[in-house]
């Protein structure tokens, strides 16, 4: 499978993973108003099945191919938050910390302790839900930190492929009612018209107008 400029090749030979997990978590609720989870997680991944820069068979760096890790560490933790403002008005946001790495591989030494490709170590969104009376609409937000395309972790270039950049993103949505069945739409997407690279260049700000008709 090609995309952009790289090829994501095939490995026969690639084994199964063997995973062991275990994760625990807390939750605290405020009356109807407000709810709190926190949650920790580690994951030990035997076999770890990642992406790796095949330099033999392309020096440019462009096919990478499937292949295993010995062992591979994955830990972080979760939070979210959920707060009921007003009757009609409701707010949620999340937060992710996702510590992973390549803790043996013998037939890759140089990746040892390197950050595993494609995993932010941050993500964070929010969402503010309105609802009333023959109106409805949304806000949202997505932040997520620069991640390493490669298992060497020398890809540190931002703004091209296979660089890949931080990047936050707000999108908008509204609708009203117009009757039982029908309701008017309207969506717009990265309103703040970011430009980044996720694989491919991101689309810029784009603007939708529906009718949604329930039958």
């Amino acid at each position: 499978m090609t995309i952009g400029s790289s090829l994501y090749a095939a490995n026969p030979n690639a084994l199964p993973e063997h995973l062991l997990a275990y994760d625990f978590g807390v939750q605290r609720r405020f009356g109807s108003i407000a709810k709190i989870d926190v949650g920790y997680f580690e994951n030990r991944v035997h076999d770890m099945l990642y992406r790796t820069t095949d330099f033999a068979s392309d020096p440019t760096g462009h096919i990478l191919r499937l292949t295993n890790a010995a062992l591979g560490r994955i830990r972080g933790m979760e939070a979210s938050a959920d707060e009921k403002i007003l009757p009609w008005l409701q707010l949620k946001q999340t937060y992710t910390y996702t510590n992973g790495v390549i803790t043996d591989n013998p037939s890759l030494p140089a990746t040892v302790g390197k950050t595993l490709p494609n995993v932010p170590a941050h993500m964070t969104s929010f969402i503010i839900l309105a609802n009333r009376n023959r109106w409805l609409g949304s806000v949202s937000g997505r932040y997520q930190s620069a991640v390493f395309s490669t298992d060497t972790n020398t890809d540190i270039v931002h703004g091209v492929p296979g660089g890949y950049s931080p990047f936050f993103t707000a999108d908008l949505s509204a609708g009203y009612r117009a009757t039982k069945n029908v309701t008017v739409t309207a969506n717009a997407t990265n309103i703040l018209d970011r430009r980044y690279y996720l694989y491919y260049l991101a689309a810029g700000r784009q603007v939708f107008v529906g009718l949604r008709i329930r039958l």
